[in-house]
Parts: structure tokens; sequence; C-alpha cells
């Protein structure tokens, strides 16, 4: 910037010299210098001297900021420049940071109260595939068969596969310490990216390495691979959607 600057004032001296069909040394006397330093400041050869100016006015241009000053300028346009994204992206950044502070708060307050528990529920991915996020839809006073349970979540039920026990809205109570064993209703998780696949199923068998478990809706029992179905937990109890 600062040298595409210099060189205009160079053009525009030397052009305007020529025009008015004044000498080099004639443009010097009235300028107070000498020609050699005019001659270098046509040429480009001088960018800053304190008789620029004087040559300017001389020749009946605008003056302009010597070097030092354009640099000045440049540096705090620079800064005024810096300020405005400033002031666009830092409360955005500090907005992001104090949201991700509050999440990050409000979960650390849920898991270590003996008040409160968190409520999930699924979301839709792009390709349609509904999952269980870690952020929950709501908070909820913990139910007396959770009242000290750490970790103690609910889920509202998405399906009608296990009706009439879980219908549709039905807020299932979630106890993720307790050890399932056969003929437990529990919710099933398999990590899926960001998120968890779930399925909330009867527990026929406990197995080598899957899970047996069934639905109310008559259909055969599906097994589920511990290698993509590592988590199983506890439903002890239910709110039922009015």
């Amino acid at each position: 910037m600062l040298e595409r600057l210099a060189s205009r004032n160079a053009d525009e001296i030397r052009e305007r010299r020529s025009a008015l069909g004044m000498s080099q040394a004639r443009l010097a006397e009235l300028s107070g210098t000498s020609q050699q330093t005019v001659d270098r400041i046509e040429r480009g050869i001088t960018t800053a001297s304190r008789f620029i100016p004087e040559i300017r006015r001389a020749l009946g241009l605008h003056t302009i900021a010597s070097d030092e000053e354009m640099q000045r300028a440049v540096h705090n346009d620079m800064k005024v420049a810096q300020a405005l994204v400033d002031a666009i992206v830092d409360p955005v950044e500090r907005e992001l940071a104090a949201s991700n502070a509050f999440v990050q708060r409000m979960k650390d307050q849920v898991e270590n109260s003996p008040f409160m528990m968190p409520v999930f529920s699924l979301g839709r991915t792009a390709t349609g595939e509904q999952l269980l996020y870690e952020d929950p839809a709501r908070l909820i006073t913990r139910p007396e068969p959770l009242g000290n349970v750490k970790g103690a979540y609910g889920y509202f039920m998405y399906s009608d596969e296990m009706a009439p026990v879980f219908n549709i809205g039905d807020l299932l109570l979630i106890d993720p310490t307790h050890p399932c064993r056969p003929g437990d209703d529990v919710l099933l998780r398999s990590p899926r990216g960001d998120g968890y696949a779930v399925k909330v199923r009867t527990l026929a068998q406990v197995g080598d390495d899957a899970w047996t478990a069934r639905t109310w809706s008559g259909a055969p029992a599906e097994t589920f691979k511990y290698n993509d179905w590592p988590i199983c937990h506890l439903i002890v109890g239910k709110f039922t959607r009015l």
C-alpha cells in the first residue's frame, strides 16, 4: 500500500511539473529544496521527505501525508479494522464460550445434584436416523426411585414397539448403575458418531457376546452384539403421558 502511494505521488509531481512547463530547478527554488531532491522524488528514489508537501503546494496539488504519517495512518486504520472485527467476532466467541460453559456447568450440576436429572429425547440426523444426544431436552426433579443414583436420566419413548407397557410419549426412568437381568425392561444404546442409537426392549438373555431381547409387539427376539450395543441400562419406572 505504501509503495503504491509513493509511486502515485512521484507520478503526480512529475506529470504536473511537465504540464506546467516548469523545470526541476524552478520547482526546487519554489519549494526551498535542491534540484537533486526534486529529481529523486520524481523518480521514486526518495519517498519520505519533508519537502514533499512544499513541492506539491508549489504545483497546486493537494498535500498528502509523509511516509511516516502514512505508516501511522495505515497502522491506525488497521487498529480500527481490527477493532471492528473484534466488535463482531469477540461477542460471538464470548457468547459461544459462555454457552458451552453454561452447558458444562449444567451437566456437572445435574450429575452431582440429588434434586435434578436430565431427560433425553431423540434427534434426527441428516440421513434420517434418530439418535440420542448428550445434551438433555429438559431437566426434571428426580423421582424417588432415582433419588441418589449417579448418572440417572429420563428418556421419552418414541415408538409403540413396547405397547402397552410403554407408549409413545411416556417418560422412562433409567438407572445406569443397576445390573440388568433377564426379564428386566432395558434401554440399549449403540454409539453412532456424536450420539447413540437406542432400543427399548425386555431382556430375554445375557449371552457370552450378545444381549437377546424382545418387544411386546409379538416380533421374534432380537440379538444385540456387545460390540455394537455395549450399553444396557435398567428401566425402573415411567411417567405415563396423559
